[in-house]
């Protein structure tokens, strides 16, 4: 039912996401390179992994090389360090991030989930480096929480994507 009144606003059209993007499970996503390796992004919870995992059984990924978290709420990270044992893979995100992640109980915030996972690979604002057949660019990126990031992804052909969580 796509009904209006005084309290919804119009469903807006989207656009389809392009062929390097998929959606696992709920706030999880897989990023995938031309060659089938992915970076898995935000994974939200075990039944999140599970079908992470299952991506790879069904050879939709041929594997991931990282975790991308782009905040600390529990909707995106609960699946993090299980996800990081699975898949015997780092976890990233913003350094400013990072303590939140491995240390959530030195704070009292929001969402915040009590499950700790380590940040192996911390990102400074503006980081870029080459992945695959990607440049990817690292961002501190404040949005619904001070402790967000964002990753930049830009192809050697296709269009340019922002993971931002729920920031935007």
């Amino acid at each position: 039912d796509h009904s209006v009144d005084d309290t919804t606003l119009p469903v807006q059209q989207t656009l389809k996401f392009p062929p390097c993007v998929r959606r696992l499970a709920g706030t999880t996503w897989a990023l995938l390179a031309d060659d089938g390796h992915a970076l898995l992004i935000d994974p939200c919870s075990p039944e999140a992994v599970t079908a992470a995992a299952a991506a790879v059984a069904a050879g939709e990924v041929v594997a991931y090389d990282a975790i991308w978290l782009t905040h600390y709420h529990n909707d995106h990270l609960e699946g993090a360090e299980l996800a990081r044992g699975h898949f015997g893979i780092p976890v990233m995100t913003d350094r400013i991030m990072a303590e939140v992640v491995a240390f959530p109980e030195r704070f009292y915030l929001t969402c915040l989930s009590p499950l700790a996972c380590p940040v192996d690979c911390p990102t400074e604002d503006g980081q870029t480096w080459r992945w695959r057949n990607l440049r990817l660019t690292a961002t501190h990126f404040p949005g619904q929480t001070y402790y967000h990031s964002g990753l930049f992804v830009v192809p050697d052909d296709g269009p340019s994507l922002f993971f931002a969580g729920d920031a935007v």
